[in-house]
C-alpha cells in the first residue's frame, strides 16, 4: 500500500500522475512512444503470454523497446546463452505455460537484458528466484547500471537493494518519506533496512539491532 506498483504504472503512462506531478523518462513525458521505448518493465506477476516460447517472448519484447534489434540468428544464440546462464539451458523454445514462477520472473529478467533499455523497471521481479540466478542477475543489473544505464528496483529484499542500490526512495501512502544515497546511510553506519525499522519504530524487534 505505499505507492510503489502505482509508480511503477505512472512511469509507464498506464496511470496518469498527479496534477502536481511531472513524470519523465530520458526528457520525455511518461507514456510517450519515446518514453516507452526506453523502458524494460519486469512486473510482480506471472501474467505473461504462456501461449509463446521463452524464445517467442523475448523476440517480441525486444521488437517493442530495442532501438537496434538484434539480427534473428545473433538473438536466438543470446537468448539460448541468457538462459543457460540463468540456470534454464534449452527451455527457451518450450511454451511458457510449463514454466514455474521463478522462470516465468527469470523470462523477463533475460528479455529487459537482451533489449539494453535505458532504464529498467523491476517490481518485485526477484522474488521465486533461486539464489544461484539471483547473484548472476544481479551481477548484470549492476553492469548495465555501470554501462550508463538505470534500474528502479521496487523491492522488500533489503539485503538485495543494499548490494544494488546506489539510491533508496522510501514510500509510505505515495508519499516520499526518504530519499538519500547508499553511501549517506553507510556513512550513518546504517543499512536500507535500518532506515525502513527506524521509520516504522520498531527498533529493537529482537534481531540483536538498536
Amino acid at each position: 500500500g505505499s505507492g510503489k506498483s502505482t509508480l511503477c504504472k505512472i512511469l509507464q503512462g498506464i496511470l496518469t500522475p498527479p496534477k502536481t506531478a511531472t513524470t519523465r523518462i530520458l526528457g520525455h513525458p511518461c507514456g510517450s512512444q519515446e518514453a516507452c521505448r526506453a523502458i524494460s518493465y519486469c512486473a510482480d506477476n506471472d501474467h505473461l503470454p504462456q501461449f509463446l516460447t521463452g524464445a517467442e517472448f523475448i523476440s517480441y519484447c525486444l521488437s517493442l523497446r530495442s532501438p537496434a534489434p538484434l539480427k534473428n540468428r545473433d538473438l536466438r544464440e543470446a537468448t539460448a546463452d541468457i538462459f543457460e546462464r540463468l540456470g534454464m539451458a534449452g527451455r527457451h523454445n518450450d511454451l511458457m505455460e510449463s514454466y514455474s514462477h521463478g522462470m516465468l520472473k527469470k523470462a523477463q529478467i533475460a528479455a529487459a537484458l537482451l533489449a539494453h533499455s535505458p532504464v529498467i523497471i523491476s517490481d518485485e521481479s526477484l522474488n521465486g528466484i533461486d539464489i544461484e540466478a539471483q547473484m548472476t542477475i544481479e551481477d548484470a543489473l549492476l553492469d548495465h547500471i555501470r554501462q550508463g544505464g538505470t534500474q528502479i528496483i521496487c523491492s522488500h529484499d533489503f539485503a538485495m537493494l543494499d548490494r544494488c542500490a546506489t539510491h533508496v526512495a522510501m514510500l509510505d501512502y505515495g508519499n516520499l518519506v526518504e530519499f538519500s544515497t547508499v553511501d549517506q546511510l553507510r556513512a550513518r553506519h546504517a543499512t536500507i533496512r535500518d532506515l525502513i525499522v527506524g521509520y516504522m519504530g520498531l527498533e529493537g524487534d529482537g534481531d540483536g539491532r538498536d
